[in-house]
């Protein structure tokens, strides 16, 4: 493992810690909602934090054991052949490669077995080698960080097994410590920014509510998955399912496919970050891409609280519908807003104010234990909200 790769790991190690922190810190606050993902991410970190760990302590060892990593330039190859008089099978030749040291005009002759890689003059390669004797451990292609890395590993002679061989499993969690981890933290860190920079620029002191796109999250997603495949197509051999797509990004380059995206992504982001909905004591804002429509309490029509069933990994989850019907036929969905519960009771009362229609529905004591549930409230303060927002059967000790 170079050092540059486990740099990588480290910047992998403290992106993924944000998210540790971030969810942290929210539940030492009370809110509950980032449980599961903080023991998920909590778990991850302290996994891969052990990969980081043996890594670091393989190039330890392989500092104590006098093994060397260089980038060299191959200048020749032979063979050197022993013969004694006295033995009757002779010993096999040595293969002898000399190289040139990348940053000074220095050689140095290494001898291993060098049958599983071609060895072209004047090309460079990165060396692993023991520096007393002189003995290859690895060998790789290398062709800077501009192009792929193609790598060849170089079998130890004298039977010896191979000091660094890795198991595919192995192959796979790096690929997800160096790649997957920094980039889901850095879309989730992205995601949380955005959602918080459009509350505090958007809202201002008389606004209750505001209701952000519901597909931002997977826009985030979209283009993490893309980085990622991105990253991998670039470093690792990518499997050619589409020859048209390879042909593209053989001409675009990877530096160029990734601005594309970021451009991309970020003009997505900027037309989203003014698509949302807004209500305050007076009115109700819906903003599109290039258009802004205002309502007051008068168009609204009727209101409809309900409970309703969503399946969930195969289970049917309770949930809570709140909307608001206006009289040109549009509907607003006020659970989407992440902070409907916490500003349910100011609005349903504005409403009730205003003389609204407000259709409610009945639900069970049982059932409201359970939609609190799946709505991630606190049973108690749920209860109160319930209780004024719906028709709820009364608690068995009542």
């Amino acid at each position: 493992m170079s050092y540059r790769r486990l740099s990588l790991m480290l910047a992998g190690q403290l992106a993924l810690l944000f998210p540790v922190v971030y969810m942290a810190v929210n539940l030492f606050q009370g809110n509950t909602d980032f449980a599961f993902a903080f023991v998920f991410f909590l778990i991850t970190f302290i996994f891969s934090l052990g990969f980081v760990v043996k890594e670091i302590q393989k190039i330890h060892n392989d500092k104590a054991a006098g093994i060397q990593s260089d980038i060299l330039i191959f200048c020749d190859y032979k063979l050197l052949y022993k013969s004694y008089r006295h033995e009757v099978i002779p010993m096999p030749p040595i293969q002898l490669a000399t190289f040139q040291y990348s940053d000074r005009a220095e050689c140095i002759s290494l001898s291993g077995d060098y049958s599983d890689i071609r060895l072209i003059k004047g090309k460079q390669y990165k060396v692993k080698y023991y520096k007393n004797s002189g003995i290859l451990t690895e060998i790789t292609n290398y062709r800077g960080r501009k192009n792929k890395v193609t790598k060849a590993v170089s079998r130890l002679t004298f039977g010896e097994k191979n000091l660094q061989h890795k198991t595919i499993w192995h192959e796979v969690l790096i690929i997800l410590i160096i790649y997957a981890l920094p980039i889901s933290a850095i879309c989730f860190g992205g995601f949380k920014l955005f959602a918080f920079l459009q509350k505090t620029l958007l809202m201002d002191d008389s606004d209750i509510l505001l209701i952000q796109p519901g597909f931002v999250k997977l826009i985030f997603i979209l283009f993490g998955s893309l980085t990622f495949i991105l990253f991998i197509h670039e470093k690792k051999e990518p499997v050619y399912i589409i020859s048209a797509i390879n042909n593209i990004y053989k001409r675009i380059g990877f530096k160029r496919s990734l601005s594309l995206m970021i451009i991309l992504f970020l003009i997505v982001l900027s037309l989203l970050f003014n698509t949302y909905t807004k209500i305050s004591d007076t009115q109700i804002e819906i903003h599109n891409f290039d258009t802004v429509k205002i309502y007051s309490y008068n168009n609204i029509e009727h209101i409809k609280i309900f409970p309703y069933s969503t399946p969930y990994k195969r289970q049917i989850k309770l949930k809570l519908g709140y909307n608001v019907f206006l009289d040109d036929g549009r509907s607003i969905e006020l659970t989407r807003a992440t902070m409907f519960w916490d500003k349910v009771l100011q609005l349903n009362d504005i409403f009730t104010a205003k003389g609204v229609i407000m259709e409610k529905s009945y639900l069970t004591y049982p059932d409201s234990i359970d939609l609190l549930i799946n709505e991630h409230v606190d049973i108690d303060r749920g209860m109160d909200i319930l209780n004024k927002i719906l028709i709820v059967e009364e608690s068995p000790a009542n």
